[in-house]
């Protein structure tokens, strides 16, 4: 037997792939996954979602979508499995033989994708094991405290799930489709009105480097960027419209609730002990996050609805490493303990364990 690596923790986004070693205070790697071909997965675009270039339509950008309906399961195991054996080979530099996994889990990761990553990390990589931690648990573990009101601002989706003694409450999970991809898709439509560039990459790089969020006045008038003038406005008008639209709007549909309501909803429905834990710890999480002003805002619309304040956190990823070396690795912890939720490759292999996710007990006591 060789030598043990600590365990290995991945972070496999539609947009990125993290990955690191538990213990460590940030990731080693954090791989774009558009620069593999992603029309191997067939994943199915949808009109809005594609970005005309210069040369006709581009392929698609992220690994996978909120709907895996129209996915090929074998051809996504196949670029998933590109994808990871990379990360081992190219970043991590360790045998995958000799490694467990810790795989962060959003509330609403797609089942086929769960499926297909334990496929590739215990079958085709060999990893010793594979344990699915809630990333919302992991976000709140990284701000010190052990329950919060976490607020994912994803790529296809953005959730709102509440924590209480580090325990993720599922039912009252909720999402909403005003998310990242949605407000670039709005930059994009606006630049192509302004007869700008539209590629994937200059709209990204609009959305990264020049949009904010404030509250009150904006600036006026134009600026250049990538020596293209761009109406001020653009900035911070698409978050603007997205996340915080006027209330007479009302949303599309119920997959296209505003922020601030979702946030309502939740604290409304919860158990009346639990409001105040929650709404005292909200947690801004995710990719929008990053965008400045951002975090502030969304808590000055929360507080018009009911009173709340935000915490900061340092991640799920460096949740997830401060919780796997603090509990998982110590010797005071139970056998039982550091075990659980943990599928080993032989009981994977020989059938006797499968992989269970937490919508299975939602049905469990259903009779047919």
């Amino acid at each position: 037997m060789g030598q043990q690596y600590y365990p290995i923790i991945f972070d496999v986004g539609s947009r990125f792939v993290t990955a690191g070693f538990a213990g460590d205070a940030c990731a080693i790697v954090r791989r774009r996954t558009n620069v593999y071909d992603l029309t191997d997965a067939q994943l199915t675009v949808r009109s809005d979602d594609a970005c005309e270039g210069e040369r006709g339509q581009e392929p698609p950008q992220f690994l996978w979508t909120e709907s895996m309906a129209s996915v090929d399961p074998y051809r996504l195991e196949c670029l998933l499995e590109r994808i990871i054996h990379d990360v081992y080979e190219n970043d991590l530099l360790v045998d995958p033989k000799r490694c467990k996994v810790l795989m962060l889990e959003p509330v609403m990761l797609p089942l086929p994708l769960k499926r297909a990553l334990t496929r590739v990390f215990l079958f085709h990589m060999h990893a010793q094991s594979i344990r699915f931690l809630p990333a919302s648990v992991m976000s709140v573990v990284a701000s010190g405290a052990t329950s919060g009101l976490v607020i994912d601002l994803g790529w296809n989706v953005t959730t709102v799930t509440p924590v209480f003694d580090l325990r993720q409450l599922y039912i009252y999970s909720k999402q909403t489709l005003r998310a990242s991809r949605r407000i670039h898709n709005d930059i994009r439509k606006k630049l192509e009105n302004l007869g700008l560039d539209t590629t994937f990459e200059f709209v990204e790089q609009f959305l990264v480097e020049c949009c904010y969020c404030g509250i009150g006045n904006h600036g006026t008038g134009d600026f250049t960027f990538n020596n293209s003038t761009i109406p001020q406005e653009l900035r911070y008008q698409s978050i603007e419209e997205i996340l915080f639209p006027d209330e007479q709007d009302g949303p599309d549909d119920d997959d296209s609730q505003t922020l601030c309501s979702l946030v309502e909803q939740v604290i409304r429905e919860v158990d009346i002990d639990l409001r105040t834990p929650l709404s005292s710890n909200i947690i801004i999480v995710g990719g929008l996050s990053n965008i400045p002003g951002i975090k502030t805002r969304i808590i000055y619309e929360i507080n018009k609805h009911t009173k709340a304040s935000g915490i900061k956190s340092l991640g799920p990823w460096q949740g997830a490493s401060l919780y796997c070396t603090t509990s998982l690795m110590t010797s005071s912890t139970s056998t039982r303990i550091k075990n659980s939720g943990e599928l080993t490759r032989e009981k994977y292999i020989s059938g006797e364990e499968v992989l269970l996710d937490w919508t299975d007990t939602l049905f469990s006591k259903c009779s047919i």
